[in-house]
């Protein structure tokens, strides 16, 4: 059971600027770290795709467009990574080791 701090700025972090997605590794112990994949899928709140509903009885909403590469796989409306979060004494990125990770993706 790992914890994460998600933040979502739907209209950028200071506003009127592209939505952003912020995650945050919150270790329990010094030393621990996790192997982690997530993807992000941003659905606008109006607009509803067709009159049916997704699973759950909700009306089905349109994925936003991801404004930057979408990591991989490749996907218009998905942004996917992975990447090992550690305590922000042993997160070294440019080994691919972090304790947070941010992006402007929508």
């Amino acid at each position: 059971d790992e914890s994460f701090r998600v933040l979502l700025y739907p209209r950028g972090r200071f506003g009127g600027s592209a939505a952003s997605a912020y995650l945050r590794y919150i270790p329990r112990a010094s030393g621990d770290e996790v192997d982690l994949a997530w993807k992000l899928t941003l659905v606008s709140r109006s607009g509803a795709i067709n009159s049916g509903t997704a699973s759950g009885g909700e009306t089905a909403r349109r994925p936003l467009g991801v404004v930057t590469a979408g990591g991989l796989p490749r996907s218009n409306t998905t942004w996917s990574a992975a990447m090992t979060f550690a305590t922000e004494l042993e997160s070294v990125e440019s080994t691919g080791r972090t304790a947070d990770w941010a992006s402007t993706i929508w």
